[in-house]
């Protein structure tokens, strides 16, 4: 019983980030002005689709009752991490990014909350990409080229500079793009210079709608 109960704890978790990557992109996708931001926001956005095709497989990989009991308990405290970063990058979208209706005065705000969260938007994002390694890592879920995508991502996160300076953040990949259709809310294309594609469909957890599952597309 005790090992049900964690099952459905960390089930739980990963829908939980799901979910809340998926409210943020809403607000990301309703920003009036995209290519204004500061590019540090851009990339924690771009790699939405790539923290949802992760944890999908972790959810399938864990229903499919092909992880361990010591590696269900680890992975709890990593997806609670998970879970205040993916919140923090919420509440900071949720507070900077304008939307279509915004005011011009609000809109002044919002820069300079844009601005000031920047550095905090790309740390909790490169935060989450050392969970979901971490997790690959633990066999949580066993995929080499996810793998591969998010140690990339952590190195191109990693070497953005401030958006005075000099560095360009790039796709360096092969010019595959982050796709997310379907049903789901993750509507724009984003390239996570990976050279992957993320195709977003439903998923059940736990027997529970709950969040969409990713399958890569080569």
């Amino acid at each position: 019983m005790t090992g049900v109960v964690e099952v459905g704890t960390v089930l739980g978790l990963i829908s939980a980030v799901i979910a809340i990557f998926e409210a943020a992109h809403d607000v990301y996708d309703a920003a009036s002005d995209v290519s204004g931001m500061p590019r540090k926001f851009r990339a924690a956005a771009e790699r939405i689709p790539l923290v949802h095709h992760a944890l999908s497989r972790a959810a399938e990989h864990i229903q499919s009752r092909q992880v361990s009991e010591d590696g269900i308990k680890s992975s709890e405290s990593v997806l609670q991490q998970c879970k205040e970063h993916a919140d923090k990058i919420k509440e900071i979208f949720e507070k900077a990014l304008p939307g279509p209706h915004t005011s011009r005065i609000e809109r002044m705000k919002k820069a300079m909350i844009l601005k000031r969260n920047s550095n905090q938007v790309k740390e909790s994002m490169e935060e989450v990409m050392k969970g979901l390694e971490l997790l690959a890592q633990n066999q949580i879920f066993q995929d080499a080229e996810t793998l591969q995508d998010i140690q990339k991502s952590l190195e191109e996160l990693g070497s953005l500079a401030d958006d005075d300076g000099h560095q360009q953040y790039s796709h360096s990949g092969s010019g595959d793009q982050n796709i997310v259709s379907g049903s789901g809310t993750l509507k724009k294309n984003h390239n996570s210079g990976s050279g992957h594609q993320y195709n977003a469909e439903n998923i059940t957890f736990a027997g529970q709608p709950a969040g969409k599952s990713a399958q890569t597309s080569m």
